[in-house]
């Protein structure tokens, strides 16, 4: 039995080790790849999304902007004080029913009916003996209203749903606006953490130089060889570096804090690993329902929405605040008079069709209040002024993004110059590194200038490396105009 847990233990254990690299390859993204898909996990992000998602259901219910029906119900009955007086018959009773139902053309139809009882004497009473009964009155009514200014006088787009369309949209461009500022500010964390980091790096390596060369400079001191005033001079220079370092390493430690707001993880060590094509599909993968070449005019697109949404707005307010012609036609039946307890008998189709009582009416009346008050003079003001306000900001939008896209052009060229001139002269100082190396090796140099001329070369090679980093930047903050 022991020898068979052993026997499986190891054979455990191989395959353990078997799996191990492809499950690291697996997950070995880039750190840059990590960054861009945890973009995802904001909480700014995460919010957006789920606004567009609400927005879905504002437009599935976009009919509730005008549907807002009414229906009322109501009844009152009036009793005597001496029941028996009145053969303990009440003094009436009234029901009514009244339904509103709006339609999106400013139309309104209304039903109602209302059935009243009351109470009334018979033809057969006298001033000795009085026969009360009872009466039946029946009211049915339809009837329409109008806005004078209906929205279809205007358009024949249905500016209900498509403000609720229109809606969707904002968000939808909201959401891709705060996802192309969020990954341009984690991306612009990104290569700025590489160049703090290949600075320090540096600068540790010139500190460590500096370290020897003060030592070197306190046996020359002892001996004579040098002055105080130069070996303060190089201890000065040092510290210059160090307060250097302790900026960048304050740096860090804030960019590093806001790129973990992202990811949920300390980034470092990100300066040797190769940068991404600036054009790589990971980019745009983070965006909503958008196509690259519209990511630039996002703002602008949200500009058009909302002046087309403002004047949808406006149509509505117009059909909404203007004038009001209503037309209703009704119909009374008046039943003969009946003994409280055999009232249905009088419910005969001949009171109905020949009863001189019956009556109709036809009532037309226009509703003029909206001329009262000068709210339409106010929303015309504000409307006007919302107009004027979003052109002009279309407008700055599209100066700023031509703006910058000039900047952005001029910037790389001023890049690519500076690396074509510095490549040039790294090419120059490899050759004479070569050249002091054969020196010191030979005794004419010491290996202190040799150093020297080693960090003079790896600090051009460091700007050089962040001059490629910034063209990476620019050329992939370009690719999105």
């Amino acid at each position: 039995m022991k020898w068979s847990l052993v026997n499986f233990s190891k054979k455990y254990l191989f395959f353990m080790f078997l799996f191990i690299p492809f499950i690291i390859y697996a997950n070995d993204d880039l750190i840059i790849e990590k960054i861009v898909k945890s973009l995802l996990k904001d909480r700014n992000i995460i919010n957006a999304n789920k606004q567009y998602e609400l927005s879905f259901i504002d437009q599935k219910y976009h009919y509730l902007q005008w549907w807002v029906p009414s229906l009322s119900l109501s009844n009152n009955l009036i009793y005597p004080y001496k029941h028996g007086f009145f053969d303990n018959i009440a003094t009436s009773n009234y029901s009514s029913f009244d339904l509103q139902l709006p339609l999106p053309t400013g139309s309104i139809i209304n039903f109602g009916s209302s059935y009243s009882v009351a109470r009334d004497l018979f033809e057969t009473s006298t001033l000795e003996k009085q026969y009360w009964g009872l009466t039946q009155d029946l009211n049915i009514s339809i009837g329409i209203s109008q806005s004078l200014n209906p929205w279809w006088f205007h358009s024949r787009l249905n500016p209900y749903k498509r403000t609720a369309v229109i809606g969707n949209s904002l968000q939808k461009n909201d959401y891709n606006i705060l996802m192309k500022n969020t990954l341009f500010n984690a991306v612009t964390n990104y290569i700025n953490l590489r160049k703090i980091e290949r600075n320090i790096a540096h600068i540790r390596q010139t500190l460590i130089f500096y370290d020897k060369l003060l030592q070197a400079y306190r046996q020359l001191l002892t001996m004579g060889g040098t002055s105080w005033r130069e070996y303060e001079k190089i201890n000065s220079e040092k510290w210059e570096y160090e307060s250097n370092l302790f900026a960048l390493e304050k740096e860090r430690v804030s960019i590093q804090s806001e790129l973990y707001r992202f990811t949920g993880m300390q980034i470092e060590n990100t300066y040797h690993e190769e940068l991404l094509n600036p054009n790589n599909s990971l980019f745009m993968s983070v965006f909503m329902d958008v196509k690259k070449e519209e990511i630039n005019v996002l703002e602008e697109t949200s500009m058009y929405l909302m002046n087309e949404k403002t004047e949808l707005t406006r149509l509505i307010d117009r059909q909404v605040n203007a004038p009001l012609l209503m037309t209703a036609w009704s119909t009374k039946y008046k039943l003969p008079i009946s003994p409280k307890d055999s009232m249905g008998k009088v419910w005969k189709r001949e009171n109905f069709d020949n009863n001189i009582l019956n009556n109709w009416s036809l009532t037309i009346a226009l509703d003029l209040s909206s001329y009262l008050t000068p709210l339409n003079r106010r929303n015309t003001l504000k409307f006007n002024e919302e107009i004027r306000s979003i052109n002009e900001l279309l407008h700055i939008i599209t100066l700023e993004k031509q703006k910058e896209k000039l900047i952005l052009n001029t910037t790389i060229e001023q890049i690519q110059e500076q690396i074509e001139g510095l490549t040039v002269l790294l090419n120059s100082e490899s050759t004479r590194l070569l050249e002091d190396e054969t020196l010191k090796n030979r005794g004419i140099i010491t290996i202190l200038d040799y150093e020297q001329a080693q960090l003079s070369y790896q600090e051009k090679q460091t700007l050089l490396n962040n001059l490629q980093d910034d063209l990476w930047f620019y050329t992939f903050l370009l690719s999105f105009y």
